[in-house]
Order: structure tokens, then C-alpha cells, then sequence
């Protein structure tokens, strides 16, 4: 096994690699790849003048798309190079869209009950302490407010990317994926247990009278009292 990884140094470095390889559109809201998007989910609505945050933004694409459909949108991610990347796309599209370099599990930029919607796609799985991140999100959204977010499913990891087979075990330690010549990074195994339970149910109960939280996951979508998202496979 390799030492704990750095995330913040290994999004730096791949970065560049990443969005060029997958060239995220910013038409719409997507929640990761071979998913549904929000067009078709509607797991969040009418963003119009609604403030949107979202936590592990990446280049921004899903925060420039909120932006498009007239939410106020704030990205947080904890790459630089993310960061600049998403400043760059949201100059190119015209659009109004705030960006900073955070890390989800201290999210100290937004003030208290400041958001009407905290997004996530495709990111949770790389914070380490989901419920200091959970308890963030709970502080910054307002009354009524929405958490929605999705994760990949940990089979994924076993599975090549683009053709969809079956590649890797399960029970392997750790795989190493080779963005760029000389851009390898080494990444942990599945991150959750294989029936996905161990990340929804880490997360603290709702504040009272906070927020809502919806999702779409294999026991179908609509309102929860809980903790929602969307689980990709």
C-alpha cells in the first residue's frame, strides 16, 4: 500500500490531464459519468436566483451550468489547478460564477445558513471525514434548504471506464491510473463498503428545521427524511 494520498497535490498535478481527457460540458448538471443528468433526474428544480454552493466542483462545469440557469453559484474544490481551470471556464462562458480553493470538511468561506442548495457530484468520496463535511453543509444551508449529491458506486472502481468491463477485483488494495505520460497516481481501493452503506449512513441527522435532502439511489428517488444522493454505477 502507498502512503495516504494528498489530494490537494494530486488534483494539482492531474488536473490538466483529467480536463482534457473528459471535457465536461457545461450545458447542464451532470452527476458523474454514465449517469443520468439533472435534466432528467430533477432531483433539484428551478435554480433561478436560488444560491447554489457546490463542494468538490472540479473544473467548475456543474457550478457554470447553475450559473446558466440563473442561480447565483459558489464552487469550492481543494485543487488550485481546479480552481483556475473552473475560473477560466466561467470567463470563456460568459457567466458569473464564484470560485475558491476549500477543503469540504471546512467550509468557513460561507456563512451560516447562506445557501438554499449545497451540490456535490461525484467528489464526497474523496473526503476523509464526511462528518465534518455533512456538518458544514447542514451549518451553511438555510431553512428548507437542499442537499443533493452523488457518489460512484464501489464496483465502479473494478470496471475499465470507457468500455464498462470488468477489469480490476474488488479486493485489490489500490489501482494506479496514468492520466499522462509520467502522470500516474496511485489510488485507494473501493472507498465504501460493497452494499454502499458505509458513506450515506456516516452522516449526522438533520438540523432542526434545516434542510431537506432527496436522492435517487437503489431504493428509488422522491423526498427523504434522511440523508439522500444519487449512487452511480
Amino acid at each position: 500500500m502507498t502512503d495516504r494520498i494528498n489530494m490537494r497535490q494530486t488534483w494539482n498535478q492531474i488536473s490538466p490531464h483529467y480536463q482534457a481527457e473528459h471535457k465536461i460540458p457545461t450545458d447542464f448538471v451532470h452527476y458523474g459519468p454514465h449517469c443520468p443528468n439533472e435534466d432528467d433526474l430533477q432531483l433539484i428544480g428551478d435554480v433561478r436566483g436560488k444560491r447554489v454552493l457546490e463542494v468538490g466542483c472540479g473544473g467548475g462545469q456543474c457550478s457554470i451550468a447553475f450559473a446558466k440557469r440563473g442561480a447565483i453559484a459558489t464552487g469550492l474544490d481543494i485543487s488550485d489547478e481546479q480552481v483556475k481551470f473552473a475560473r477560466l471556464v466561467a470567463a470563456e462562458n460568459a457567466v458569473e460564477a464564484t470560485f475558491h480553493r476549500s477543503n469540504a470538511e471546512d467550509l468557513t468561506l460561507i456563512s451560516d445558513e447562506s445557501q438554499d442548495i449545497v451540490f456535490s457530484a461525484y467528489a464526497l468520496m474523496y473526503v476523509r471525514r464526511l462528518d465534518r463535511c455533512f456538518a458544514e453543509v447542514a451549518r451553511v444551508l438555510g431553512p428548507g434548504g437542499l442537499f443533493v449529491f452523488s457518489l460512484d458506486h464501489p464496483f465502479w472502481y473494478c470496471l475499465a471506464e470507457k468500455e464498462l468491463l470488468v477489469k480490476f477485483s474488488y479486493f485489490d488494495g489500490e489501482y494506479s491510473y496514468a492520466w499522462a505520460e509520467g502522470h500516474e497516481v496511485a489510488s485507494p481501493g473501493p472507498p465504501v463498503p460493497a452494499n454502499g452503506g458505509g458513506v450515506l449512513s456516516s452522516a449526522p441527522g438533520r438540523r432542526s428545521g434545516g434542510a431537506r435532502h432527496r436522492g435517487a439511489g437503489a431504493g428509488g428517488g422522491g423526498e427523504r427524511a434522511g440523508l439522500g444522493g444519487v449512487l452511480c454505477a
